[in-house]
């Protein structure tokens, strides 16, 4: 329910220096969005759940058994809002979420690669392998599973992976041990390497071949 208005907020302030005449009225919008959005779905899920519930109390008290009942699910297609709302949670979900965190976190990583010479090669590697999650789910969505798709999604596992095990190796180089967290990045990393590396070469998630 946040994610419209949060969304607006975000690129509105990146665009405030470059664009204030767009960033400000785009922050401005999103925090309307921010407040009146889930405002707005909330209503509509109470009102739609309250026509549910009377709908189902006149068919129990209905008497006609000849009379043909009318399904829950009629009464989405016949309230508009409700309809219009549960669109707008799908695609956020299947499509907002992602491309706003995978590609937002590979656009970022790419283009601030460069201030951090140190973070260089680590940046690059968690850009291209955000990027490359998100055109491998895409494809799913829009082809379905195939072993090429599996394939890509396999390489930006295996490069999150790298990614994660030369961040661990440099923190391990120059301080050693930690914390835990260094022991679960590091097999964390080890496991996204590998599971990663099958899909690349084999383009199945699973062992056993599927005819």
């Amino acid at each position: 329910m946040l994610f419209p208005g949060g969304l607006l907020i975000v690129i509105g302030a990146s665009l405030r220096d470059v664009l204030p005449g767009l960033g400000l009225p785009l922050a401005m919008l999103g925090f309307l969005l921010l407040i009146a959005w889930p405002i707005f779905t909330i209503t509509v899920h109470v009102r739609h759940e309250r026509r549910l519930k009377r709908q189902q109390k006149r068919d129990s008290e209905s008497v006609a058994l000849t009379q043909a009942r009318i399904p829950s699910e009629d009464l989405s297609v016949r309230d508009p809002l409700h309809t219009f709302v549960t669109t707008v949670e799908t695609l956020i979900l299947m499509f907002g979420l992602p491309v706003a965190f995978l590609g937002g976190l590979g656009v970022f990583c790419l283009v601030t690669a460069g201030d951090d010479p140190n973070q260089k090669v680590l940046k690059a590697a968690i850009g291209v392998g955000s990027l490359g999650l998100l055109g491998g789910y895409l494809l799913i969505l829009l082809r379905g599973r195939s072993q090429q798709t599996l394939r890509i999604i396999g390489v930006a596992v295996a490069v999150f992976g790298l990614a994660g095990l030369v961040a661990v190796a440099s923190v391990l180089v120059s301080e050693g041990v930690t914390s835990v967290g260094d022991i679960v990045m590091a097999i964390a990393g080890v496991v996204m390497t590998a599971a990663g590396t099958w899909l690349a070469i084999t383009g199945r998630n699973t062992v056993k071949r599927r005819d």
